[in-house]
């Protein structure tokens, strides 16, 4: 995986990029927690099991205590809260105000 600066970003974040997914770290930081960002394309619910198998594979993501997920598909939204309860909705909903 190579690094690089993520001229732009929020808070001194950094951006990486590997494959298909983008990962931008360290995006907020409260009360002790860590929060990346990460994006890839994904159109089917085997595709999005297969994203977040790869990105699990990434120590960062791999020890996190939660990996909440959306992704749009053609057969309809899916989500995932991984135990936060409401974080995939926030993430859907903000994945569809993207694509309006």
């Amino acid at each position: 995986m190579s690094k690089r600066s993520g001229e732009g970003l929020a808070g001194g974040a950094s951006e990486a990029r590997g494959g298909d997914i983008l990962v931008l770290e360290n995006i907020i930081s409260d009360r002790g927690s860590r929060y990346a960002v990460s994006g890839g394309p994904c159109e089917t619910p085997d595709a999005a099991a297969a994203f977040l198998k790869d990105l699990k594979r990434r120590k960062k993501f791999a020890k996190a205590t939660h990996n909440t997920w959306a992704c749009l598909t053609a057969d309809g939204p899916l989500k995932n809260d991984d135990g936060e309860s409401g974080a995939g909705m926030v993430i859907l909903r903000m994945s569809i105000g993207t694509q309006s």
